[in-house]
């Protein structure tokens, strides 16, 4: 059992940092313009941005964003993956630290359902902004999953079990994968969380690039995504994601959140 350890960023090519597997948290006043939307167990979560007036996404169709750069995380038709348009992170007013993304919506408490996450994601240059994807279950307090491409190393990493031991310790862990740069350069990230089966693969571009070492460490559904950057942009680069889904599959789920950290415990396996 562990409890409430802060999330340390990676900081340097091929090193990996401590971290907790409490979910990441809006602020109050931007879980207030959560939007009804039809929940993934059910239905599932598709978005290619197309519906949606160009300008700040925060307060639309449920999407919410990081209160240090409140308005930075766009619409827009500029380099969409397919279609007239797509979202877009550049740098905002925070600081180089501060976190810059999006939230969907929390969709509601899926524990023990299975989930498939996919996106589209073009980063326009190498070094700058290292971008992160979360898939986390607020309804459990948790993180399910978290991956960050390192704009260090220019590598993929991703939570896991350090040792490979249940209710071990988290770390980063490089898959030893370089992502893709280039403002066209789209390529797809797909996380399937299989909650029955205690299993999440990652895969890059449709390539696996990694099992979790000890199964299902903390969330156990995938409830919000959240799609970000530090922030520390080099001048002119963007983040471009496209083409969300959320699609149940006979299993589990997870979930992502905003500004801050909740002390909660972590799931005994």
């Amino acid at each position: 059992m562990r409890t409430g350890i802060a999330f340390v960023a990676l900081l340097a090519a091929g090193s990996v940092a401590s971290a907790d597997i409490l979910s990441i948290r809006p602020s109050p006043a931007a879980i207030e313009t959560f939007g009804s939307v039809a929940a993934p167990d059910t239905v599932g979560f598709s978005d290619g941005f197309e519906a949606y007036g160009l300008g700040p996404i925060n307060g639309v169709n449920g999407y919410t964003t990081f209160a240090a750069n409140l308005n930075n995380p766009v619409v827009s038709n500029v380099n969409p993956a397919g279609g007239q348009q797509h979202l877009r992170i550049t740098q905002g007013p925070g600081a180089a630290n501060s976190f810059n993304g999006v939230f969907t919506a929390d969709f509601g408490n899926f524990a023990n359902k299975s989930a498939t996450v996919s996106m589209d994601i073009a980063v326009s240059a190498p070094g700058g902004v290292s971008a992160q994807i979360v898939g986390q279950a607020p309804g459990q307090g948790l993180l399910s999953w978290r991956v960050v491409l390192d704009s260090v190393s220019g590598n993929i990493f991703v939570l896991d079990d350090a040792d490979g031991v249940p209710g071990g310790a988290l770390a980063f862990i490089n898959t030893n994968v370089a992502y893709a740069t280039g403002a066209a350069a789209y390529r797809n990230l797909r996380v399937e969380l299989d909650s029955p089966g205690n299993s999440i693969k990652y895969f890059y571009n449709s390539a696996l690039i990694h099992t979790a070492s000890a199964g299902i460490f903390a969330g156990t559904a995938v409830e919000q995504v959240l799609m970000f950057g530090d922030n520390a942009y080099t001048p002119g680069q963007t983040l471009d994601f496209d083409n969300l889904s959320i699609i149940p599959t006979p299993g589990a789920m997870g979930l992502l959140a905003g500004a801050g950290l909740l002390g909660m415990r972590r799931r005994r396996r």
